[in-house]
């Protein structure tokens, strides 16, 4: 059964299967007399996530009674942090969001009919694809990995409190959720994509049980809260060895996209790699990271060869080339490279 996170609140029916997410634009109108209308871009609107469904069993009016008071609360408000209101988890959806509306309708206790409004205020979804020649989703996957199990360290010596504690796991397995699959959204990892996917799975069971744990009911030491936070740290070791994975690819990845990018510069007769990077870097040692963009060898051009790529951020890329050779095996000592000798 699919199960939708709103804040601490575990939805376990899904509405009606799907989420609305709608927007629009706002166009100002200017008449001129004697003249057609002109029409200005003042830019998007708030996007609106609705949907509707029924809270059943012994906790349906409590879930009800738990977001309306979400909705009044000092939380469902925009302060311009990326901690703002509250999460949306479902499937592959997650955004920061605030209540714009909220109904239900009270048939009996174990039977809850409700609709709702939401407005996004950010996404982990987006379709947009990154350039990634500085920016770096999986180390700061890694980040948020690393934090993730700082604090799992410390659960069981915080037990005392709680609800702190179920809140913090529930907000950094929240940002963790949100850096992995960012990963998936903005990477080519078809290797990995199964093993993706499998932790993405593992990460929601926790995310729902944990945020459940917390509620307006109040906290429970309930042994499936102990579960969660067991299966997680297994799930963590495992992301761990998945992320080194996709660093090794994500490098290849980001050098070519970092390639992509570059200028050509047309290659003038009887011109050297040693020339041109005399000419644009002031050193004649820099023609090997010339020769490395361009899938050269040697500091000689082939004269069929009428434009090189050049990079605008040397330092950016000789970074990228550094983060490749670290994944290298070591070589033999007395290895001396091709151009070289």
């Amino acid at each position: 059964m699919n199960v939708l996170i709103l804040g601490d609140i575990r939805i376990e029916i899904p509405p009606r299967e799907s989420i609305q997410i709608s927007g629009q634009r706002s166009i100002a109108k200017h008449d001129v007399p004697g003249y057609r209308p002109r029409y200005q871009d003042m830019g998007p609107d708030e996007r609106i996530i609705s949907f509707d469904g029924i809270f059943i069993g012994s906790g349906a009016l409590d879930k009800a009674i738990a977001i309306e008071v979400f909705w009044k609360g000092p939380a469902n408000s925009d302060d311009g942090t990326d901690k703002a209101g509250y999460p949306l988890i479902y499937e592959d959806v997650a955004y920061r969001v605030i209540i714009k509306k909220f109904d239900y309708s009270y048939r009996h206790k174990e039977r809850v009919n409700y609709n709702m409004e939401l407005v996004r205020l950010d996404s982990d979804s987006s379709p947009k694809v990154e350039r990634l020649a500085e920016a770096d989703p999986v180390a700061k996957a890694k980040s948020a990995l690393d934090k993730l199990n700082d604090l799992l360290s410390k659960a069981e010596e915080w037990q005392r409190k709680g609800i702190e504690m179920a809140r913090k796991i529930g907000d950094d397995l929240y940002t963790f959720r949100q850096a992995w699959v960012r990963i998936t959204n903005v990477l080519r990892l078809p290797g990995l994509r199964l093993e993706f996917e499998r932790i993405k799975q593992s990460l929601d069971r926790s995310l729902a049980t944990v945020r459940g744990s917390v509620g307006s009911v109040g906290y429970k030491k309930s042994a499936a809260y102990q579960k969660a936070l067991k299966e997680l740290k297994t799930t963590m070791i495992d992301a761990g060895k998945v992320l080194d994975s996709a660093q090794k690819e994500n490098v290849q990845q980001r050098i070519e996209n970092a390639i992509a990018d570059m200028p050509q510069r047309a290659v003038k007769q009887g011109e050297s790699l040693r020339d041109i990077a005399t000419e644009l870097f002031g050193s004649h040692h820099k023609w090997i990271t010339l020769a490395r963009i361009n899938q050269l060898t040697t500091p000689d051009i082939p004269a069929d060869k009428m434009y090189i790529r050049v990079p605008q951020n040397l330092g950016s890329v000789e970074k990228l080339f550094a983060e490749q050779t670290e994944q290298l095996p070591p070589v033999a000592p007395n290895y001396i490279p091709p151009f070289w000798r």
